[in-house]
C-alpha cells in the first residue's frame, strides 16, 4: 500500500495520515486475495456449526429427560457432552488466535513471526486475552507487544536508501571531462579507460 501512494506521487506525511486514518476507521489491507469472501465463508461455515451444536446439545437433552433409568445411555450422553464442551472450547481458542492474526497484521507485524507472537501472547499468564460476541478482541493493547516485540514488526522508522545517479562525479580516468551516464559506462571507464566496448 506505501509503495503504490509513493508510486503515485504521496509524501511520507501524507501516507502516515493516510494509514493512521484507515487503522482508526478499521480499515486494513490484507496480502490475502479475496479476504472478505473467504472470511464471510468461514463466519457463515463457523454459524452453520453453531446451529448445529445446538441442535445436538438439545437433542442430548431430550435424550437424558427420557432415558434416566438407562444407565448405559447416561454414560453415552456424559461422554458426548464432554466431547462438546472441549468442541467449543477448541472453536473459541481458534477464534482467540483468528482475533490475534487480524490485529497483529494490522499493526505490520511480520508475516513469518506471526505464530511465534500469538504464541508469546498466549502464553502470558498475567493477560487474558477475551473476544466479543462478533469475535473482535476486548481490551486488548497491541502497542504493549509492539514495544516488548519490537524485532517482530516491521520498522515504521526505517528510511528509504538514499539514490545517488551515477555519473554524480568526475571520472579520474578521463581527465574529468567525461561523466558515466550508466553502469556500463562507470564500469569501463573503472576498469578498461582505453577500450571501446
Amino acid at each position: 500500500m506505501e509503495e503504490l501512494l509513493k508510486e503515485l506521487g504521496y509524501t511520507d506525511e501524507q501516507i502516515k495520515a493516510i494509514l493512521e486514518g484507515m487503522t482508526n476507521k478499521k480499515i486494513y489491507t490484507s496480502g490475502e486475495e479475496n479476504i472478505d469472501l473467504r472470511y464471510s465463508k468461514l463466519k457463515d461455515d463457523f454459524t452453520a456449526k453453531e446451529g448445529e451444536l445446538t441442535k445436538a446439545n438439545e437433542l442430548i437433552d431430550q435424550l437424558q429427560k427420557s432415558n434416566e433409568g438407562n444407565e448405559d445411555l447416561q454414560t453415552k450422553i456424559n461422554e458426548y457432552e464432554t466431547e462438546i464442551a472441549q468442541m467449543k472450547e477448541e472453536q473459541h481458542e481458534k477464534d482467540i488466535e483468528n482475533a490475534l492474526k487480524f490485529e497483529l497484521l494490522a499493526n505490520k507485524a511480520k508475516k513469518d513471526d506471526i505464530d511465534y507472537l500469538i504464541f508469546k501472547i498466549k502464553s502470558d499468564k498475567d493477560k487474558k486475552i477475551e473476544i466479543d460476541e462478533k469475535g473482535n478482541l476486548k481490551d486488548f493493547k497491541i502497542d504493549e507487544i509492539k514495544k516488548t516485540y519490537k524485532g517482530n514488526f516491521e520498522d515504521e522508522s526505517q528510511t528509504l536508501v538514499d539514490v545517488k545517479k551515477l555519473g554524480g562525479e568526475k571520472s579520474q580516468e578521463t581527465g574529468g571531462n567525461k561523466e558515466p551516464a550508466t553502469m556500463l559506462e562507470a564500469l569501463k571507464d573503472k576498469y578498461m579507460p582505453n577500450e571501446d566496448l
